[in-house]
């Protein structure tokens, strides 16, 4: 039974090939944090009727709050097209059109887990800022580093765990800014640059501890971070509370490492989508593990590195 009356909201966006995800992501999230109350808030695009059926039962199952928007193609009419990014990355900056009546949300991409207890991070104060939110990886600051200013690569920030103050979003028109920037700049990362281009190197941004958003670039070796974000890579190892499999290789791929990797597992198998079916992204069978084999040593490697950190 639920302890804290608080409601919180919590935003997924997602479309029908990662529909199974945003529930193991929501698994995650119920069995860390059973004494919060949460009302989910699911924008889907393209969703088949059958996903769609299985997710209402696990939420309907698990007692959840939950509303659930459709959109079709027709519903981004206003954004550019996407070259790589299914158009459900546009769906988080509707957010303040979409829920009017709610203030403050959690928006968390469909490929997070959630480990541990985030309280705090769902009380963090955001008056006076546009969103709360975690440093990117390296990776991504090299796609981006040379058409954004240096203001905004600062601080360039990951757009998969956003704290949003939707009220200073209604308040400062920012959908319509955002809307404007990817009508008028080339980006290569949608959402996000146009995120870290509006909001960021004006002081509206408030960058959190990376355990809220430990991307698994921390767990590489070496660590594909900025060198200001290193410093907590021996502590995420431990105390991380939101894991972002970030990059190409995901946990449902046999060449996976990541150290929480069962961690995923164990969520999805609590799903109607259980039991997991592990895929690979090389099909000769011989490449995929010689790849698993490197991509393990270099993950001990990095964890061996860690315990040397300062």
């Amino acid at each position: 039974m639920n302890t804290f009356s608080n409601i919180y909201h919590i935003i997924y966006e997602f479309n029908d090939g990662f529909c199974q995800y945003a529930a193991t992501s929501i698994s995650s999230l119920l069995y860390s944090n059973p004494y919060l109350n949460f009302h989910f808030h699911l924008f889907h695009i393209n969703c088949s009727q059958e996903n769609l059926e299985k997710l209402k039962f696990f939420l309907n199952t698990n007692g959840c709050k939950f509303n659930l928007y459709e959109f079709s193609p027709q519903s981004f009419s206003k954004y550019p097209p996407t070259s790589q990014y299914s158009l459900a990355c546009y769906l988080r900056l509707s957010a303040p059109s979409l829920l009017p009546g709610v203030s403050k949300a959690l928006y968390l991409d469909s490929d997070t887990i959630i480990v541990g207890d985030i309280r705090d991070l769902l009380e963090t104060d955001v008056i006076g800022y546009a969103l709360a939110a975690c440093r990117d990886s390296s990776f991504s600051y090299n796609i981006v580093k040379s058409y954004l200013s240096p203001e905004i690569l600062e601080e360039y920030f990951n757009s998969g765990v956003l704290l949003i103050n939707l009220k200073w979003w209604k308040e400062n028109d920012s959908e319509e800014q955002l809307i404007e920037y990817l009508n008028t700049h080339k980006v290569k990362l949608p959402d996000q640059d146009a995120l870290n281009a509006i909001f960021g190197g004006h002081d509206i941004v408030k960058i959190l501890h990376p355990k809220w958003n430990a991307l698994a670039s921390y767990f590489c070796f070496p660590p594909q971070v900025p060198n200001s974000e290193k410093k907590f890579i021996k502590d995420l190892w431990k105390n991380a509370r939101i894991i972002h499999f970030i990059g190409t290789i995901k946990p449902w791929h046999k060449e996976c490492v990541n150290p929480f990797k069962n961690a995923f597992i164990q969520a999805y198998n609590s799903t109607p989508w259980g039991p997991i079916q592990m895929t690979e992204t090389i099909t000769n069978p011989i490449k995929s593990n010689l790849v698993k084999i490197i991509r393990k040593l270099k993950m001990e490697l990095a964890k061996i590195s860690s315990a040397f950190s300062i």
